[in-house]
């Protein structure tokens, strides 16, 4: 049987960034095999809470094109001027109004109280996943980013827990936070304790899998990709690899390198050593709730 897939909020997001990667191709899949979908109640609070300073942010950047857009054929191709000027006046028209918003409309179903595999505020399981949720966030239980103030992360997995327990499948979560696992190069890791967990209480021959992308999710989901758009969001992921590298400066390679002692040369494994250490000083600058 092929996995459930759960989508995190950034990877919706990404699509109105004009550094993200995706594009409305890949998301119009969700409609169309949304038994596969596992959604909470918390992604649609977080999707909708962030969405319009995503667009925002994007207004604010100059001669910047937000993914969503890219392949829209009615964006100027020749005159830098006349489109910069359509690209604003969709995001105002997106922001005035989500149904103008193809990504909105490609997802909202997802939230419907309806469907088996969302977890709404009113569903029978909310109380008591939460009280789970709550627990696991108080022993610093993954995924829980380092200055979390909320169990919204540890809701989200809880009821993928729950949602597999009860198919008896595999679960693949795409994923750009670093709560989940790590990524190395264009390889996902799931968390280690997180995939110890998934076995133990989903079954031994289950496994949870990490992905950044989501045409990689869809394969192991068995939706159909086509190859054009899965190698279109291979080459925005390592594009964004780039640029987080040219933030790795020099006197950063060599702090990193002292306190690690790696001699290597690859990028990705210092790029991974480099967010290990911060997420470890976020840890040292965060106080103990006994303290």
């Amino acid at each position: 049987m092929h996995s459930l897939i759960f989508v995190d909020t950034n990877v919706f997001l990404d699509l109105y960034r004009s550094r993200g990667q995706g594009s409305l191709a890949l998301i119009d899949h969700v409609a169309l095999h949304h038994p596969k979908f596992i959604s909470t109640s918390q992604v649609e609070m977080e999707f909708l809470k962030n969405r319009q300073s995503v667009i925002c942010a994007s207004l604010a950047e100059p001669n910047a094109i937000p993914h969503f857009l890219r392949d829209d054929p009615r964006r100027p191709r020749d005159n830098a001027p006349a489109c910069e000027k359509w690209v604003t006046e969709r995001l105002r028209d997106v922001l005035v109004d989500p149904k103008n918003d193809p990504v909105y409309r490609a997802i909202r179903f997802l939230f419907s109280p309806k469907r088996t595999l969302h977890l709404a505020s009113s569903h029978a399981s909310f109380r008591r996943l939460s009280d789970r949720a709550r627990e696991r966030f108080a022993l610093n239980y993954p995924p829980r980013k380092p200055k979390d103030a909320t169990f919204g992360d540890a809701l989200n997995w809880e009821w993928i827990v729950q949602c597999a327990t009860e198919r008896n499948v595999d679960v693949v979560v795409a994923s750009r936070d670093k709560d989940y696992g790590v990524t190395l190069d264009d390889e996902a890791i799931m968390n280690d304790w997180l995939q110890a967990e998934f076995k133990r209480r989903v079954g031994r021959g289950r496994r949870a899998r990490l992905t950044p992308n989501l045409s990689t999710a869809y394969l192991f989901a068995g939706i159909p990709v086509e190859k054009a758009e899965r190698e279109r969001e291979l080459a925005d992921f390592r594009a964004k690899i780039d640029l987080s590298l040219a933030d790795l400066l020099p006197i950063e390679e060599r702090i990193v390198r002292m306190r690690t002692g790696y001699r290597g040369e690859s990028a990705g494994a210092l790029r991974l050593l480099r967010s290990m250490l911060e997420s470890q000083r976020d840890d040292d600058a965060t106080p103990d709730e006994d303290e």
